[in-house]
């Protein structure tokens, strides 16, 4: 049975493969026991990896749906994840009119609890999927937002391309977290807002 969060991690990254700093996810997700989601948007699922840590630690999850151009490990993710959520997932680009009314039909007039932000890593991408999305989002919701350290052109697999820049832009604006290891590091990071 796995039972810590760096077990489950260890089990995203071999089954799923997950571009996330171990140490910043585990936060992140111990942050979000506290607040108790029960309806999770995320946009950019990759391969799945967050995804299954989402749907494995929160527990009060009631509708999760995964927004990706090309969705991967759907199938392996329904299986795994036995908690009686509803899981959706769309393949296709998070800013297309019919992804948001699909959306927005799935909510059933209800309001997003957490808001995951991983998709189009541009500057124009994560600011549109922001000003699209967080109406959507709860008042006290979180607004998530990965890779908010940029990068340094290092050898490591993520690119952070322009969000930690959006990222600086927006984070004095609302209450905010960060989860980070290490300011100096290239990449990664998690910035969390509270709508």
């Amino acid at each position: 049975m796995l039972a810590s969060n760096e077990e489950l991690y260890d089990f995203a990254q071999k089954e799923f493969g997950i571009i996330q700093n171990k140490i910043e996810i585990i936060g992140l997700l111990e942050y979000l026991k506290k607040n108790t989601p029960e309806i999770i948007v995320e946009i950019g699922t990759k391969d799945g990896g967050n995804s299954f840590l989402f749907l494995k630690t929160l527990k009060e999850i009631d509708t999760y749906i995964g927004i990706d151009l090309m969705v991967k490990n759907y199938d392996k993710l329904k299986y795994l994840v036995e908690n009686g959520s509803k899981i959706f997932s769309i393949n296709s680009n998070s800013r297309f009119p019919e992804v948001i009314y699909i959306i927005k039909k799935l909510l059933k007039g209800r309001s997003i609890d957490f808001l995951f932000i991983d998709g189009d890593h541009s500057y124009e991408g994560v600011k549109a999927d922001f000003e699209i999305y967080s109406p959507l989002v709860k008042e006290g919701g979180l607004i998530v937002f990965h890779d908010i350290i940029q990068d340094k052109k290092s050898n490591n697999d993520n690119w952070s391309g322009e969000v930690y820049r959006f990222w600086q832009g927006i984070k004095g604006n609302y209450d905010y977290k960060e989860f980070v290891e290490d300011h100096e590091q290239s990449g990664f990071g998690i910035g969390v807002i509270i709508r």
